[in-house]
């Protein structure tokens, strides 16, 4: 995995500088369409990134001066004024705070990003700088795909962010994958990617693993960086089936319900 911060900063400036271009030329009409996020459209996908962007900034403050990371009822109430907002107030408050999100990162020294660390609740063990902002890269890449897609069929998301973000894949198979969905006997699949190079094993079981490649398997899955990355977090379309190569008996509708997207 990348360790260098500075080049994560780099990736979420462009995927910020990609979303807000798109945003500041929406109608309002087109702020209520449907996005890839099956059960909000435009704007709630932006409300979301949005109020995450205020989280996230108000955590990085505190953890630069010492202070108390924000307490799990604050970000409750963030969550419940941004959800008030009217999808124009959505979409400009989006731009706002994932601006002051981002300059807060980009006016760090690397002296700063490399003694940073910040306890959160739901990980094992206080997070650096790289695994703060693998989390919000990740997030938007992601809806920064949701919201263009419903534009742009064809969009994909940039080689420049899954060459990071695939990297990330193995450790969030603990919430990505739901073994419980996989009705076949237990199976083993060695996956290979291009842009970046990558292999692995997937194990498809309860719980479900990436893992280093290992013999064994039981059939092969080819594919790009991004298309893996957007297979494993749920957002495979009907329209990407040829981007996927599989070998043996595990077929792709099998994997889709595995992963069924956060």
């Amino acid at each position: 995995m990348e360790s260098n911060p500075v080049r994560w900063i780099s990736e979420l400036r462009r995927s910020h500088d990609q979303l807000t271009h798109l945003v500041t030329s929406l109608s309002a009409e087109d702020l209520r369409r449907a996005s890839a996020c099956t059960e909000w459209n435009v704007a709630q996908v932006l409300s979301h990134l949005g109020s995450g962007a205020e989280l996230g900034l108000r955590t990085l403050q505190a953890a630069l001066e010492g202070g108390e990371l924000p307490p799990g009822e604050t970000g409750r109430s963030v969550w419940a004024r941004w959800n008030a907002m009217s999808p124009e107030e959505q979409a400009s408050g989006f731009i706002d705070w994932d601006t002051r999100n981002l300059e807060a990162w980009e006016a760090l020294g690397t002296d700063v990003l490399a003694r940073l660390r910040v306890d959160l609740s739901f990980l094992p063990q206080p997070a650096d700088a790289v695994s703060l902002l693998g989390l919000r890269l990740g997030e938007h890449a992601l809806h920064n795909w949701d919201v263009r897609v419903s534009f742009a069929p064809a969009a994909t998301i940039p080689d420049s962010a899954a060459e990071l973000l695939v990297d990330r894949l193995p450790m969030m198979m603990a919430w990505g994958g739901h073994g419980e969905a996989w009705l076949k006997p237990p199976a083993r699949l060695a996956v290979r990617t291009e842009a970046p190079s990558r292999g692995w094993t997937l194990e498809l079981r309860q719980p479900v693993s990436l893992s280093d490649p290992s013999p064994g398997t039981d059939g092969g899955l080819e594919t790009r960086g991004e298309t893996l990355f957007r297979l494993l977090t749920g957002r495979l379309r009907d329209e990407d089936t040829g981007r996927v190569q599989l070998t043996g008996p595990i077929e792709l509708a099998d994997l889709v319900r595995v992963f069924p997207g956060f």
